[in-house]
């Protein structure tokens, strides 16, 4: 999982305060392009409008961001919104901005098979792309499109096959998908023939259905059929129809939450109160068995007039949803809590637990400004740590915070204040509170920022590749590469390295999950064109003995998709290293096309 906190990760130092201000008046930082791309998309519903500025104003300012910005880390951070932020439409925004740049192009077909995680998707991005008119796809658009098409079977094609102007099979016509087997090649001719077996959905049984209503609700919930988002959105639905309320919680206990934004529980439990035991217990899932966080911890929650938007045109979800979603979660995993709200001014609210904390946020005092410096002055208690959880619009000067502090930033907004001294984190994910944790556990292991803990994460490096390598493949110098988990492999949009025989990448795998830095050992993997699977060939060992190729193999190889945890920035291979001369080794067994 990448940090999302630019305070590790800052490319070049801020420039400063009193340039730029924020939409209410206080001095704002300058940032890099990356700082503003990551606060423009983190927490961006796509094309609504926010308090402050409307879909369109951010839209544009991604789109004007993007070349500006590295494409490995353009193409990281689509990956990131997608599979840690959760969020669907922005990261297919990135990728058809990417494919209008020739030097982002290289890595749209990997990014786009990685974004691509429901196959509605792959007609929306059609959409995106062809927003200021048709034009012909690129390659990389009909390889990534191919790539993503393969991964949905019968039940994920016939459920979003839906009757628009671009249908799924208008999207398997343009990209020229191939079947994985004869299966997939029936699959896709049914597609094709609108003959796809009728998916049993709620709104297919509900529509189709004469049965009274609580029999529908009450079979697809014994059948295990209703999703976590459509559990969420009927449950006023069901309590009408009058659905055994057992049944409900049963499916609340055993819903999946890996996909399911915070404020949806809390938005969920303003229309079924009744349930809102089962909802707290579902949504809190989320950090079981999360070690706490040390010391005390103050959280301060923005309740300005700026955080009661709506988050959506077509939702009753506001942004004050967000922040108090994340403030319930960080509750949890801080040992000990002092929580605040502020608006005009700083308010202390009891320390209560779940969707109790909620309403005690709520009610804390009326929305009105949005006085960031005050409220900071007006906390006068020692801690370890502070949490400001906000849309960063603040009207007055903002401090440094006296120990460690974190800014979570829930909107897209142009310029912001949580940088400098501050710890800048965009989003308003789970994600969020383990990206603290894991910045904290970095700190005290000593362990560069950048190991984390398996699970989640996307990286991209950059390689240099020898001399002798550039000559004889005539490929470029260097490349740009992403691992991602989204993908489970490696993914390279540079086609002359893809031609080449080999491509050789040093990253860093761990022996073991211990985050003990000397248990780390560099090791190479190459990648054939000829379809086989990537070997580990050699090691430049400083801290472990020299093992043989096939030690290498079982040793790393096969575990590294689990245990990948950490990829350096930029990675050279000088001439002389031991890499080149294990790749030099294989050099009389290889030839060039």
């Amino acid at each position: 999982m990448k940090l999302n906190i630019l305070k590790l990760n800052v490319m070049h130092p801020l420039r400063g305060f009193g340039l730029l201000r924020t939409h209410e008046g206080a001095p704002a930082a300058v940032v890099t392009p990356e700082q503003a791309l990551r606060r423009s998309v983190l927490a961006c519903m796509l094309w609504e409008r926010e308090f402050y500025e409307d879909g369109v104003t951010i839209a544009d300012r991604i789109k004007a961001l993007v070349p500006q910005v590295a494409a490995g880390r353009v193409a990281a951070l689509a990956i990131e919104a997608r599979t840690t932020m959760k969020l669907r439409h922005v990261p297919l925004l990135l990728v058809r901005e990417m494919a209008r740049h020739t030097t982002h192009r290289a890595l749209v077909a990997e990014t786009l098979a990685a974004v691509i995680q429901r196959a509605d998707e792959l007609a929306e991005f059609l959409a995106i792309y062809w927003a200021e008119g048709k034009v012909p796809l690129s390659a990389q658009v009909k390889k990534g499109l191919a790539a993503a098409f393969n991964s949905f079977d019968e039940y994920a094609l016939a459920k979003y096959d839906r009757a628009n102007a671009i249908r799924l099979r208008d999207v398997l016509f343009l990209c020229h998908a191939k079947p994985l087997d004869a299966a997939q090649a029936e699959l896709w001719k049914r597609l094709i023939a609108n003959e796809l077996a009728t998916p049993d959905t709620w709104e297919v049984a509900l529509s189709a259905n004469t049965a009274p209503k609580q029999e529908v609700w009450e079979r697809l919930l014994a059948e295990n059929k209703l999703g976590a988002l459509a559990l969420l959105r009927n449950l006023r639905n069901m309590k009408a129809a009058g659905v055994d309320e057992g049944l409900v919680e049963g499916a609340l206990d055993k819903m999946k939450t890996d996909r399911v934004l915070p404020f949806r529980f809390l938005a969920a439990a303003r229309y079924a109160p009744h349930l809102e035991e089962s909802l707290e217990r579902a949504m809190l899932r989320a950090l079981s068995g999360a070690a706490k966080l040390p010391g005390r911890t103050v959280l301060l929650v923005d309740v300005s007039g700026s955080m009661v938007a709506r988050l959506s045109r077509k939702s009753e979800m506001l942004r004050t949803d967000a922040a108090y979603g994340l403030a319930v979660l960080l509750r949890e995993v801080c040992e000990k809590v002092s929580l605040y709200t502020f608006s005009t001014d700083a308010v202390f609210v009891p320390p209560r637990r779940g969707f109790a904390l909620r309403d005690a946020m709520e009610t804390s005092q009326p929305h009105g400004g949005t006085n960031l410096g005050r409220a900071l002055s007006a906390v006068r208690e020692p801690y370890e740590r502070i949490v400001v959880i906000t849309d960063e619009q603040s009207h007055d000067h903002v401090p440094a915070p006296r120990g460690r502090g974190y800014m979570i930033n829930v909107a897209s907004a142009r310029n912001g204040v949580g940088y400098g001294a501050w710890s800048h984190i965009d989003g308003f994910s789970e994600a969020v509170v383990e990206y603290i944790r894991e910045a904290e556990s970095a700190t005290q292991s000593n362990r560069p920022p950048g190991k984390f803990s398996r699970g989640r994460f996307a990286f991209h490096a950059t390689l240099v590749c020898p001399d002798r390598f550039t000559r004889r493949y005539r490929c470029a110098r260097e490349h740009t590469i992403i691992i991602s988990d989204a993908t489970s492999r490696l993914a390279t949009g540079c086609k002359e390295v893809l031609h080449a025989w080999w491509l050789v990448i040093i990253v860093h795998a761990s022996l073991n999950i211990s985050p003990d830095p000397t248990k780390l050992s560099t090791f190479v993997m190459i990648s054939t064109n000829a379809g086989r699977r990537q070997r580990a060939i050699a090691s430049a060992p400083t801290k472990t003995p020299t093992a043989t190729t096939a030690q290498l193999r079982k040793q790393y190889f096969d575990s590294a998709p689990t245990y990948l945890d950490a990829i350096r920035p930029t990675v050279a291979i000088p001439h002389n290293t031991i890499a080149s001369r294990a790749v030099r080794s294989l050099a009389p067994n290889r030839t060039t096309r």
